[in-house]
């Protein structure tokens, strides 16, 4: 009787069904949790996090090998400089030519010309520009920086692997925003007019009650053999200690 009793529980639990008049048992999510890789191709050269570490918003966690983007650039930007130097010079010469024009000393056809060469000298120009902030792009993007403080929950890269994003992107590491929530439960249909988005509920953990906000319920059913439920999530914050992932809750409704 004793372990038919315990099974009772754990499948109650599992559906959501209330933990007390008002409660309802539920499971901890991270409440912000993305997957990292890079949009550029190239060899990792260094990782600097492990599963488990904290970091904060804006630290390089892996970079891949700097030399192929850094000369990229540096190409770029020399063409670019080279095509505003033509760009510059066929200017001038299209506005002597169309002065001279002016006094009746050139044809249409020459005013045309230059008038073509500087179009063509600009649009060179442009395309030498737009290179520079590509390669620009791909030198800033070939380092992953944490998005915001939190914790590495997963590495999946080393040094000298090689990154090909050319299909689609591998993820190298799994990041969640450190101290932001999710506790979800399932919602018998019954029940389910006493949530509303926004309504303000306690999330229970062990013995400590925090503040809470319900930010989804769910539209799709989840069906059991006794009842139909549907997910509903709360946010909240803690700021200490760390919470899991997995982690058993309860929502208090007032």
């Amino acid at each position: 009787m004793k372990w038919l009793a315990m099974g009772l529980l754990i499948v109650l639990e599992a559906l959501g069904h209330p933990a007390s008049p008002t409660g309802f048992q539920a499971t901890i999510h991270w409440a912000s949790r993305v997957e990292l890789s890079t949009p550029v191709s190239g060899v990792v050269k260094t990782v600097t996090v492990m599963p488990g570490s904290f970091v904060k918003k804006g630290v390089v966690m892996l970079a891949l090998n700097p030399i192929p983007f850094e000369s990229a650039l540096q190409l770029a930007r020399a063409e670019r400089a080279r095509a505003a130097v033509a760009r510059d010079e066929a200017k001038r010469d299209d506005d002597q030519t169309k002065q001279l024009y002016a006094d009746t000393v050139l044809s249409t056809v020459e005013l045309h010309n230059a008038d073509n060469k500087y179009r063509r000298a600009l649009a060179e120009w442009r395309a030498a520009d737009a290179e520079v902030s590509r390669a620009e792009y791909r030198l800033t993007y070939s380092v992953i920086r944490a998005p915001f403080d939190g914790w590495v929950l997963q590495r999946n890269a080393e040094p000298g692997q090689t990154v090909s994003s050319r299909l689609a992107p591998p993820t190298l590491l799994v990041f969640a925003a450190s101290g932001r929530y999710i506790a979800r439960t399932l919602v018998p249909e019954a029940q389910l007019g006493r949530f509303s988005v926004g309504k303000q509920v306690k999330v229970k953990v062990g013995r400590v009650d925090y503040s809470g906000t319900v930010r989804s319920i769910g539209l799709e059913r989840v069906s059991s053999e006794k009842e139909t439920s549907y997910p509903v999530d709360v946010a909240f914050n803690v700021s200490r200690p760390l919470l899991r992932a997995g982690q058993t809750a309860e929502i208090d409704l007032p």
